[in-house]
């Protein structure tokens, strides 16, 4: 059945075109010397003339109704050539008035050729558009292989849907887009929407525009994301990739599997930093197990531990791991924030300790006598200075303490690694005080109230 698209003052989806002189195939040469008496509409479309400009799935309302008169005029009257009767896309937006002056113009309408995409007579295609609307019209301008070569290809590409994300007249947006950033996106993707806004935090490209991260038509990886990981974060987090690069101890988490996706997620999350899951259990998602280190040995089950603990260190209970450690990279000790004596004996100085005394006083290791600082004293003798503020064997924070959990209070460990062996300290709790016996020296006990000399 064939449309006709007649003359009203309707939008139309497609391009409206310019020619300032058009002249229609002519007939012969005799045929025009026999037809001098020519009227518009009367014989243009006829088998002798132009046949066939009225045939097709779609016909200008003008050329269905004869009415040539609509778009030309003859230059001088009684012969076979002729002008429009309007200048540029005047002469379509005369009848499609309709299609809205914004900001950005595709190509075509800004020259005022409606023709490079619509057919002023007749075509096979709605809109009277010259190719399928989408991919094979589009690509009659733009480079197919810039949009589709690449192994993972958009799916409205595939389909030849341009219109689903562009309008071919004009935008609001640049290149043409129907809607801006993430709504265009949304538009679609209603369940991945719809998942983001039951999140509080949003990665800022995600809140920006999808296309940082994706390439709208096609891309070499999956998702059609533009890089790998962790290159395509490293485009941002370019502050984090020279930590990563200048680091002796890198986090494995950013260079096995899914990389800086095993932490975190890339979209939204209910976590610090679009973490998965909290930062505690983000951590013990991998700290489940023991884990071999070459030329060490395996970090223990952290999980285990923690669980079986009685008194866990503050930034544990506050599930806040990274109050200690970095968790991409460093070149401290097990990535510590900061410095820490990772021996049993070490000299003592104080710029050693620079973890323990960002949260403890530093009086605890630097002040003889004290009846306030801490219990761990006999009489005044403050017995951490006693035991960590040496020139040179002082006793360093992990000789005693657990960093992350114990059985005790104070975190006191049962027993310290010292190279292949693990001393028992047989730490015991008395009423005004306290006794261990190591396997560093005799039994001994200490008593606050006791009387010392000051």
């Amino acid at each position: 059945m064939t449309t006709f698209a007649l003359l009203a003052p309707t939008r139309i989806s497609w391009l409206c075109g310019s020619l300032l002189v058009f002249l229609l195939p002519s007939a012969s040469a005799q045929e025009r010397g026999d037809r001098q008496d020519i009227v518009l509409g009367d014989s243009c479309v006829t088998a002798d003339c132009h046949a066939g400009y009225n045939a097709g799935n779609y016909v200008h309302g003008p050329t269905a109704l004869d009415r040539c008169d609509a778009c030309h005029a003859t230059v001088t009257e009684g012969e076979h050539a002729f002008k429009m009767v309007r200048e540029g896309a005047s002469l379509c937006l005369f009848c499609h008035d309709s299609m809205p002056q914004r900001e950005f113009e595709h190509g075509p309408v800004a020259a005022e050729m409606c023709t490079a995409c619509h057919d002023p007579h007749r075509a096979e295609f709605p809109g009277l558009l010259k190719e399928d609307p989408g991919g094979p019209l589009c690509y009659s301008c733009h480079e197919q292989s810039d949009l589709e070569s690449k192994e993972y290809v958009h799916a409205p590409v595939v389909a030849g849907e341009c219109l689903q994300c562009h309008d071919p007249h004009t935008s609001d947006h640049p290149m043409m887009l129907n809607r801006q950033g993430k709504d265009l996106c949304f538009s679609c993707h209603t369940e991945t929407r719809d998942l983001f806004l039951s999140e509080e935090t949003w990665h800022a490209p995600v809140s920006e525009d999808c296309v940082l991260c994706h390439d709208p038509h096609s891309a070499d990886y999956p998702r059609q994301v533009k890089d790998i990981i962790p290159d395509l974060c490293w485009g941002c987090h370019q502050e984090l990739q020279h930590q990563v690069g200048d680091a002796s101890n890198v986090h494995s988490a950013i260079t096995i599997e899914r990389k800086c996706l095993n932490c975190h997620d890339p979209h939204a999350s209910n976590h610090l930093a679009i973490l998965k899951e909290s930062v505690l259990d983000t951590c013990l998602g991998c700290h489940d197990q023991e884990i071999e280190q070459p030329g060490e040995k395996p970090l223990q089950n952290m999980k285990a531990l923690l669980d079986e603990s009685k008194f866990l260190h503050g930034p544990i209970v506050q599930g806040n791991c990274v109050a200690c450690h970095l968790p991409h990279a460093a070149s401290t000790f097990r990535r510590l924030v900061d410095v820490y004596p990772p021996d049993f004996y070490a000299p003592f100085d104080l710029a050693e300790y620079g973890l323990c005394f960002s949260c403890h006083d530093k009086d605890l290791v630097l002040k003889e006598q004290t009846s306030t600082l801490t219990n761990f004293r006999h009489g005044v003798t403050n017995l951490h200075f006693v035991h960590v503020n040496r020139e040179k064997k002082g006793r360093t924070c992990r000789a005693c303490h657990a960093i992350h959990g114990s059985e005790h209070e104070f975190h006191i460990r049962d027993q310290v690694p010292f190279g292949g062996w693990e001393i028992p300290i047989n730490f015991e709790v008395l009423q005004d005080g306290g006794s261990c016996a190591p396997g560093c020296h005799k039994p001994r006990e200490y008593l606050r109230n006791a009387v010392t000399d000051k």
